[in-house]
């Protein structure tokens, strides 16, 4: 054991030691302060409570003030949105009447009768023989039943209206003549601001079509005051108004007394986390609380979880001061065994040292061997390369085996192709043959004939008698050149069969010769495949003697290693027998570290005496 070891050992100890007592410490500080450090905070939470109160409204002073000021931005929202509203919904409406209180009219005068309407020289407005001023009472109950106002124009004039002055003549409004132009385009025309008399009107403007061309000739304009529509959205609007200030009153005091049953349960809550900052452990919060399904039921079960698990660490604490008491004790024991133990190590330090010294002796022998090893090693190293060497003749004899076959077989090839052209030409000659005798057999059927020809005309010649001499003569010359022909046929005949026979001979010998070069081909295939395996044989061979010599290389570069590892360790196992020396004087500085824990042990009994002091501070 060398004195590093030894320093870590001790550095180990004292560490352990202080963590124990590190722990101990703010256990105490931050779990069990002294009483009168409670009643402190005690008295800064009361005066944090007196000023929270000074500072402003309560809790349910800000609740209605927020929710009022948000009602009441909800209701001016309300009404500006529902003012909108009413009046597009109130336009549209009167638009609507206007449309139809106009098509009514239009309807009603065009319906008087199928003539074209008409002025006549006295003022007065004709659709036939119907007088449209003595019907203008249609237009009068109109605006007596539902305050539509209505004026009859044709060619931009008025003729008829509901609408009087202050001497109850008809106002001859005048048409704005963009309006004007669009009606007699064919279109109604809804304008919510026409002013008639110095008052504002919302009105419609609908074409009065003229039977006997089908355009427009004059309008009806109906119209309904403004101030009429917007007396109607104002009521609306002071009636929705006030409508949202009784529910804005009904829902302060809805919320008044919604908040009342909040806050009784929050100060029950707030009252027992005061219990709890005063060292209350021994209660749990009413089941009434912890019952409730909102928020202030969340907050009294946390509470009551809070109590639970406080109680249960104050429990485990005070548990761990009774084991910390025991560990103290148990603590001091072992102290006295490591006494002990000390000088145990003491008697096994010397027998280190004896060991070490036979170590060093074992490690000089195995140093001899490895040197016999490597020179082993150089040995091998040594036939490898002689190794290395014959594998690559082998390869050069190898190539030039190889290529010699090569050009065999390129040989053997053209051999094949001059003798499958010699059977070639052998079997054109036996065609040759075959052709020859046929005609021979031909030449023999000729003289044949010829014979008998000649044996024809000799009877006949011997018939003339003298005069038939000559041809006698003739006839006997042509038999003896039949005779001739037959035997010169017979003996080309036996020739040809020689020649046939002797060519089927060739032929037969040719078709031996090629198996027989098939087979030599089949050889030479099977040997230079032969070659090729021997070649990638000695290629894995030569590959093998390379990883042999590069592993040969690496043996004696580690026998170079072991060598000096052997000679290190020699120098190692010295080094043990002087370092058991300080060992010895190591283990008495541990004495003293022992000591020395022995009076942190005593701390430490200090310590838990006081961790239960303050533990007593809360009520279990």
């Amino acid at each position: 054991m060398n004195e590093d070891n030894m320093e870590f050992e001790k550095d180990e100890v004292l560490g352990a030691v202080g963590k124990e007592e590190e722990d101990v410490t703010e256990a105490v500080e931050a779990k069990n302060e002294p009483a009168y450090e409670y009643a402190a905070k005690e008295s800064d939470l009361s005066d944090s409570i007196n000023v929270a109160k000074k500072k402003g409204l309560r809790l349910t002073s800000k609740i209605i003030i927020a929710v009022v000021i948000v009602l009441l931005l909800v209701s001016a929202l309300s009404i500006m949105i529902s003012t909108s509203i009413l009046k597009s919904a109130s336009v549209d409406l009167v638009e609507n009447q206007l449309n139809a209180t106009a098509y009514a009219t239009v309807t009603h005068y065009s319906g008087l009768s199928a003539a074209d309407f008409k002025v006549s020289e006295s003022g007065l407005l004709y659709k036939g023989s119907y007088t449209l001023q003595e019907n203008i009472g249609f237009i009068q109950d109109i605006a007596a039943d539902s305050g539509i106002y209505t004026t009859v124009y044709y060619e931009g004039k008025a003729y008829i209206s509901s609408i009087t002055g202050k001497d109850g003549m008809v106002l001859d409004s005048t048409v704005p003549e963009d309006i004007e132009e669009q009606v007699y385009a064919g279109n109604t025309v809804f304008n919510s601001s026409i002013e008639v008399d110095g008052k504002d009107y919302y009105g419609v403007f609908a074409p009065l079509i003229q039977p006997s061309t089908g355009k427009p000739c004059g309008m009806v304009f109906t119209a309904i005051p403004s101030s009429v529509i917007s007396d109607k959205i104002q009521a609306s609007v002071i009636t929705i108004t006030s409508s949202g200030f009784v529910i804005i009153i009904i829902s302060i005091i809805v919320i008044i007394l919604i908040l009342r049953v909040i806050i009784k349960a929050l100060k029950k809550a707030v009252n027992d986390i005061d219990g709890v900052s005063q060292g209350e452990l021994n209660f749990e919060v009413s089941q009434k609380l912890t019952g409730r399904a909102d928020e202030i039921g969340d907050m009294a079960r946390s509470v009551n979880t809070v109590i639970i698990n406080f109680r249960d660490v104050i429990k485990k604490i005070t548990m761990a001061s009774e084991n910390l008491n025991e560990f103290t004790g148990n603590f001091s024991e072992s102290f006295t065994k490591i006494s002990e133990t000390i000088s145990n190590v003491n008697v096994a330090v010397d027998e280190i040292a004896h060991g070490a010294t036979e170590q060093a002796s074992e490690t000089m022998t195995a140093n001899d061997k490895v040197i016999n090893i490597g020179d082993a090693i150089g040995s091998a190293d040594t036939n490898i390369e002689e190794l290395g060497e014959s594998s690559k003749k082998m390869k050069t004899y190898s190539d030039e085996a190889s290529s010699t076959l090569t050009d065999l077989v390129s040989i053997n090839e053209k051999t094949k192709a001059a003798v499958n052209e010699v059977q070639n030409q052998t079997n054109l000659t036996n065609k040759s043959a075959l052709a020859i005798q046929e005609a021979t057999s031909l030449i023999a059927d000729i003289a044949n004939q010829t014979n008998l020809l000649s044996l024809n005309a000799s009877i006949e010649a011997a018939r003339a008698g003298e005069n038939g001499l000559g041809f006698a003569v003739v006839a006997n010359e042509i038999r003896n050149l039949a005779d001739q022909s037959k035997a010169s046929a017979e003996k080309i005949t036996e020739i040809v069969n020689n020649l046939i026979e002797n060519s089927n001979e060739s032929v037969e010998t040719m078709d031996e010769v090629i198996d027989i070069i098939g087979m030599q081909n089949k050889k030479l295939d099977d040997t230079r495949r032969m070659f090729d395996s021997l070649n990638s044989e000695i290629l894995l061979v030569n590959g093998a003697i390379v990883n042999i010599e590069k592993e040969m290389e690496q043996l004696l570069t580690i026998k170079d290693s072991v060598y000096m590892s052997v000679e290190n360790l020699a120098a190692i196992a010295q080094e043990n027998a002087a370092s058991t020396e300080e060992t010895s004087a190591s283990m008495t500085s541990l004495t003293g570290i022992v000591d020395e824990c022995l009076v942190a042990t005593e701390k430490l009994l200090q310590l838990s005496a006081e961790l239960d002091d303050s533990i007593k501070v809360f009520k279990l």
